[in-house]
């Protein structure tokens, strides 16, 4: 019991300095930007990154399909990887319409 009064008391006397403490100013880390405009530049970073990388997917899947020698697990990595370049080119693209889709629901200009 004694130990919870001593600590209720050191808790209320540092929270009585607080007033004394001086505060730096924060600069802003998004450079004057919005939400959306935060968004949309990531957005615009993912597409740029991951269409090529979904391009040269396509092509290693092209590779896997023409060295598969009719090996049916050949082709079947083949199929997946063409498919899984294809699946992440369109959430590549589709991520502006996402990202302004999100940015018209929470209200952001």
């Amino acid at each position: 019991m004694r130990k919870t009064y001593i600590l209720l008391s050191i808790v209320l006397i540092s929270f009585s300095f607080v007033s004394l403490v001086s505060a730096e100013t924060i600069t802003d880390p998004l450079g004057g930007k919005n939400i959306g405009q935060v968004l949309a530049s990531i957005t615009k970073g993912v597409a740029d990154i991951v269409g090529p990388l979904a391009g040269v997917m396509v092509i290693i899947a092209g590779i896997f399909f023409l060295t598969s020698g009719g090996s049916p697990e050949r082709v079947n990595t083949a199929k997946a990887c063409l498919m899984y370049a294809v699946i992440g080119a369109v959430i590549a693209l589709s991520a502006g319409a996402i990202s302004a889709t999100i940015t018209k629901i929470i209200g952001a200009p």
